[in-house]
């Protein structure tokens, strides 16, 4: 809007096969013969006022919040794209479905195109989760009443891992993504450093004895460290943006080894927590483990498209934090087995 109301010089947008487009000039808008020569469609120009009832509801805006709110109430996603949410392509809101494929079907076709499939694909991982969970649970049963060994803590507790683990490693990556401006780069380095550091965290979680009250404080330390890490994302935004590609994911490496680190000490302390006792069961944690993870790393990109990324990082937390409710029963069943 600025630009528009700029003067000696002026602003036009418009569009041209589709194809949007701004033309800049240092002195009055370009004539309206000019645009016909040109082959395009002038949609907004200096001092007049746009056909479209959208656009010119957001000119009338007279400062950011009134903007923001005349966006909110908009049926498509007119907002700009920010770090938290760079998915500049979609505009498409599921609040309000119906309205937009019946007033702009040629506008959100694509749109709606990318993200049904991805809720198609969200949903098909759904239903292998419930069949995860369910089929094994309804064998035992048919087997005998009480299935010996059966602690769903600990099946509880093998779901969050995997699907914490899953929502934040992709959230990770998005992250890593924006500020390296290169996502095969990003993909290389969050990648490589979060697989290195969480089996570096493997092989040092032997050194936690998992019937230690000490393990409570692990899903502790790992909220804390993902929180602490989009600080020092932003500090890189705010203070090495400009700095080399090469400081920039040496930067990355340093915040994302230690927290791969802590994620990687959850699984072989959980494996050591149920004991021998749960032995029959091991398998099905396995697959819990990665049907959640499977499934939550498709879930994240949907959050992470409608919700923002640090609602996918956010989820994470939360789930890594709810282990801490499992972590008791899996404790009382070892000590009934007289592990404890």
């Amino acid at each position: 809007m600025d630009c528009i109301r700029s003067k000696p010089g002026s602003c036009t947008f418009g569009d041209a096969d589709n194809f949007p487009f701004a033309i800049y000039t240092r002195g009055p808008a370009v004539p309206q013969g000019d645009h016909r020569e040109l082959a395009i469609h002038p949609v907004i120009l200096p001092g007049e006022k746009p056909s479209d009832e959208r656009l010119a509801s957001m000119l009338a805006a007279q400062n950011t919040g009134d903007l923001e709110s005349r966006l909110a109430d908009q049926p498509l996603n007119f907002n700009p794209p920010t770090d938290n949410n760079p998915f500049f392509f979609n505009m498409l809101r599921f609040k309000g479905l119906r309205e937009l494929i019946n007033r702009y079907p040629e506008t959100v076709r694509g749109n709606l195109i990318a993200n049904l499939t991805l809720v198609i694909l969200v949903a098909c991982l759904g239903i292998l989760v419930a069949l995860t969970i369910l089929a094994p649970l309804w064998s035992m049963r048919k087997k005998q009443a009480c299935p010996q060994g059966l602690n769903l803590s600990s099946a509880a507790f093998f779901s969050l891992i995997g699907a914490a683990f899953m929502l934040v490693e992709i959230a990770l990556l998005q992250r890593v993504s924006i500020l390296l401006g290169q996502p095969v780069l990003a993909f290389v380095v969050a990648l490589f450093t979060l697989i290195l550091s969480s089996g570096l965290g493997s092989f040092i979680s032997q050194a936690i004895d998992p019937r230690s009250t000490r393990v409570f404080v692990l899903p502790i330390l790992v909220g804390s460290a993902v929180f602490l890490s989009q600080i020092g994302f932003l500090l890189i935004q705010q203070y090495f943006l400009e700095t080399s590609t090469l400081i920039r994911a040496f930067l990355c490496l340093l915040i994302l080894f230690p927290l791969g680190m802590l994620m990687g000490m959850f699984y072989p302390t959980g494996m050591r927590l149920v004991g021998e006792d749960e032995s029959s069961q091991t398998p099905w944690y396995w697959a819990l483990n990665g049907i959640f993870g499977v499934f939550s790393s498709a879930l994240a990109v949907l959050i992470s498209i409608q919700l923002g990324i640090s609602a996918t990082l956010g989820l994470g937390s939360v789930c890594y934090l709810m282990v801490l409710v499992c972590l008791p029963g899996m404790r009382e069943k070892c000590t009934e087995a007289g592990h404890l």
